[in-house]
């Protein structure tokens, strides 16, 4: 063998390897998305510096041909590289409760939302547990966002405000609409997902208080005193004190359509 067809098979092997370990880094529970990226990008400079290494030692050929393999070498490397961080950066910008469950709260709706055109809060739901820690997602007074609220043991709270539409919760069509609190040791993690994806979601830096979270209190449709309505129609419903992964949420929402079906729901 000789010197060029050695670095040649060196460099494609290297190449195939960090593209494979950056791929394994991607199916981990959490992602390491940080060695993903390193691993990518020293793949695709060993694809690239094929087309190059052997343009530059492949003398025996006219030099056209030895730039179209170089340039095109390099090109194929750069947009495979192009589509895999921005596979990365969307998964940076996801919660990480698309992959791991915490403990917290869920519900997911089979739901209709209206506009109950009144001039107050409009509650799709609320919860409460006994140590008095709060959920809940209401329509706004001026009715142009949805707010998705928790409200600690010591009364504090911290919100998500979602748009109407839909980049945000849609109105006057049928959805499965999920919302979302994990807890993490120094974390706390809300999103809002809309037939499964993610249209909000937002990390603070500790652990909120949500007591017991055991939500034995509560109301669809309604605040927790039963005041403050919304105007809706509904198929589903389910809630829990565990957060749901993106493949856990997508296979309830399989489920309820498929029931919904069998019933002949009328999903428009």
């Amino acid at each position: 063998m000789g010197l060029l067809d050695y670095i040649l098979l060196v460099s494609a092997t290297a190449a195939g390897v960090g593209a494979g370990l950056g791929g394994i880094m991607l199916t981990l529970t959490p992602s390491h998305l940080r060695a993903a990226k390193a691993a990518f990008w020293f793949a695709a400079i060993c694809f690239g510096g094929l087309g190059i290494v052997w343009g530059v030692h492949a003398a025996n050929y006219p030099l056209s041909i030895r730039l179209g393999v170089a340039g095109l070498t390099a090109a194929s490397a750069a947009m495979a590289l192009v589509y895999l961080l921005s596979v990365l950066d969307d998964r940076q910008s996801a919660s990480p409760l698309a992959e791991q469950s915490l403990p917290g709260f869920s519900t997911t709706l089979g739901i209709k939302i209206r506009d109950a055109a009144a001039i107050r809060r409009q509650y799709l739901f609320e919860y409460q547990d006994d140590e008095g820690a709060s959920i809940r997602l209401n329509l706004s007074r001026s009715a142009d966002r949805f707010t998705f609220s928790v409200t600690d043991t010591g009364n504090d709270s911290h919100s998500l405000e979602i748009p109407i539409g839909k980049s945000g919760i849609p109105i006057y069509g049928f959805i499965f609409l999920t919302a979302e609190v994990g807890l993490a040791n120094n974390a706390t993690y809300l999103r809002v997902l809309v037939n499964g994806k993610d249209v909000k979601n937002a990390a603070l830096p500790f652990r909120v208080d949500l007591g017991s979270r055991h939500w034995k209190q509560g109301n669809i449709g309604a605040d927790i005193k039963g005041e403050n309505n919304s105007a809706f129609e509904i198929a589903a419903a389910s809630m829990g004190h565990v957060t749901l992964t993106d493949q856990n949420i997508s296979d309830l929402i399989g489920r309820l359509r498929e029931y919904l079906t069998s019933v002949k729901f009328n999903f428009k």
